[in-house]
């Protein structure tokens, strides 16, 4: 419904923190596809937060299916990336024993 009344799928919070992220970090898994279907940024080497935690780190905690979304819908996991604390996908998805 907000969507269809053109709020901002990208704004962020005082913190950095945009609705793409925390329904990755929540695993909701319809509300992440319908923010991809409608344009929300997913792009893995997007600092979406202070923290520098992005949709796809989110998703590497143990969201396996929310991690296969973002994947499917183009977003790329990069090794590389890493958040402010240095976590990276990898890491994170070994902590929780999924393949990202």
């Amino acid at each position: 419904m907000l969507l269809r009344e053109r709020a901002d799928k990208d704004k962020a919070r005082n913190n950095g923190t945009i609705a793409l992220l925390i329904a990755c970090g929540e695993g909701h898994e319809a509300a992440v596809r319908l923010l991809v279907e409608q344009g929300a940024n997913k792009e893995e080497d997007l600092e979406v937060s202070n923290s520098g935690w992005t949709p796809l780190l989110t998703t590497c905690q143990g969201r396996t299916g929310t991690a296969r979304l973002l994947l499917d819908q183009g977003a790329t996991c990069n090794k590389e990336a890493a958040a402010n604390d240095g976590t990276t996908p990898m890491l994170a998805a070994c902590r929780t024993h999924i393949s990202c």
